[in-house]
């Protein structure tokens, strides 16, 4: 048994350097397709302990320089979960965003995505589904 949990945290822990990793590296790459900007979210997300299944999808636009422009809005969440761990995970979402924006855009990928609506689905436990 604690064989497996041994093997358990290594990989936990090299994960995590991998993540750290991949954090510095998307902070200073500019994006340059949609694609970039799915996983520069990803790499921010830190899902937050709540028990039960938990899902949020958000949608919202950016600006051309990467802002979030206006108000995001929620349009789907799962209400199996009680509401004091919905709201731990929604604000987990909202840190998310606020760590990682302005988002580095191209100039093209600015230019491309200005003010159209994108969808962003969290998962407990899964990150980000695209």
């Amino acid at each position: 048994m604690q064989f497996v949990r041994a093997i358990a945290l290594i990989g936990t822990v090299a994960v995590a350097l991998l993540l750290g990793h991949a954090v510095a590296d998307t902070s200073k790459k500019e994006l340059t397709t949609i694609a970039d900007i799915y996983t520069a979210i990803r790499v921010c997300w830190k899902a937050p302990k709540v028990s039960g299944p938990t899902e949020l999808v958000v949608r919202l636009s950016f600006t051309r320089k990467g802002n979030i422009l206006g108000k995001a809005q929620v349009t789907h969440e799962n209400r199996i979960v009680s509401n004091e761990s919905m709201l731990l995970f929604r604000k987990a979402v909202i840190e998310t965003f606020q760590r990682c924006t302005p988002l580095p855009f191209s100039r093209a990928l600015g230019d491309a995505i200005a003010g159209r609506p994108m969808n962003f689905h969290f998962r407990q436990n899964s990150g980000l589904r695209i």
